[in-house]
């Protein structure tokens, strides 16, 4: 009721007949809980290696593109160079 915005600490406290001051701490607590489960933004040397990995992948992908193509460049004896126009 309290972190929904719509009561306060002292009313939410009333109803249930507890102490407003520990209710206010679980709020408190609830909150700084929520802010630590929300993703930071890398650090320096995590974005460097995260930068390192895309470029990893991205060779890998560029290694296999490059194998197929030499592979149907065989099959295909020679590729269009090869053919003679009519």
């Amino acid at each position: 009721m309290v972190l929904e915005g719509d009561r306060t600490v002292v009313s939410v406290a009333r109803e249930f007949d507890i102490n407003a001051g520990t209710l206010g701490n679980w709020v408190i607590r609830h909150r700084r809980a929520g802010r630590r489960d929300d993703p930071q933004p890398p650090s320096g040397p995590e974005r460097a290696r995260i930068r390192e990995l895309e470029r990893e992948r991205e060779n890998a992908e560029l290694r296999e593109k490059l194998a197929f193509l030499k592979k149907a460049a065989l099959f295909d004896g020679g590729g269009a160079e090869a053919v003679q126009p009519p």
